[in-house]
């Protein structure tokens, strides 16, 4: 007696899995267009609104001038 034919686990799995999968969503229309992609959104930091951002925190702090001399030592020195 031959063995009975194994069931076909592709084609049930496939409609299976069918319904589970959406269809991916649609591009939106302005990539469809060939419009250019939206600009990023501004950083945390905007350097352009507020003026004090990511450029100027990020340079060097110039540093102190010097401490002058008292009048009295300058005098004394002389």
């Amino acid at each position: 007696m031959p063995p009975p034919p194994p069931p076909p686990p592709i084609m049930v799995g496939a409609k299976d899995t069918k319904p589970l999968l959406p269809p991916p969503p649609p591009p939106p229309p302005s990539f469809s267009l060939g419009a250019p992609p939206p600009p990023p959104p501004p950083p945390a930091f905007g350097v352009n609104s507020s003026g004090v951002g990511t450029n100027a925190s990020s340079a060097p702090i110039p540093p102190p001038p010097p401490p002058t001399p008292p009048a009295s030592l300058q005098l004394n020195g002389n």
